[in-house]
């Protein structure tokens, strides 16, 4: 089946989730349209442009207790930090998550923007800027430390192959696309 329940999406910034959020859209990338129209035509022409990676929005209650989460992105929007690829998932169910694609770029353009009601509970919500590359959909299980039953504990490097973007250059994100949602963790080439 290829639709997903919501309710076990999650956004994670820096392998903490972000507490309370209870939505989130991913706006797309968009395309630059360019008029190239001469005199005497008698209707427009256009060529494709630079795109756009868009932009990713999640709301949900107001945490002030969440040191690593909330807290984080409101400081990174203060002072501008840069998120890599992986940095911040957005995941849509325990199996995949989007991030930004390898060469691309994130960071937070919204934050601290809380709402309260006498009768109800404190919101907050933030926007996050996806640069460089658009956002691509990453299965969940490459992220896996943890050796599966059928890998015995003393093959540490397909662990390691595994862990995160940080291990290794060749380990990069820009291989991810290469792997299918059928491939398990414990399918790295060990022969």
């Amino acid at each position: 089946m290829g639709v997903r329940v919501g309710k076990f999406a999650k956004v994670v910034e820096d392998g903490a989730t972000v507490a309370e959020m209870g939505s989130y859209t991913a706006s797309g990338f968009t395309r630059d349209t360019l008029e190239y129209t001469s005199f005497g035509s008698s209707i427009k022409k256009f060529i494709a442009g630079f795109v756009d990676g868009g932009d990713v929005s999640f709301n949900g209650f107001y945490d002030m207790t969440d040191s690593a989460g909330q807290r984080i992105l409101e400081a990174a929007a203060e002072v501008g930090r840069i998120f890599t690829p992986g940095e911040i998932r957005i995941y849509v169910d325990a199996s995949y998550y989007f991030t930004v694609a390898a060469g691309g770029t994130m960071f937070v353009t919204k934050a601290k923007s809380v709402g309260m009601d006498k009768a109800g509970i404190g919101t907050t919500d933030f926007t996050v800027k996806v640069a460089g590359a658009p956002l691509e959909l990453l299965p969940a299980m490459s992220e896996s430390v943890s050796p599966s039953p059928s890998v015995s504990p003393s093959k540490s490097p397909s662990k390691s192959r595994s862990a995160s973007p940080s291990v290794s250059p060749s380990t990069s994100p820009s291989a991810s696309p290469s792997v299918s949602p059928s491939t398990s963790p414990s399918a790295s080439p060990s022969a």
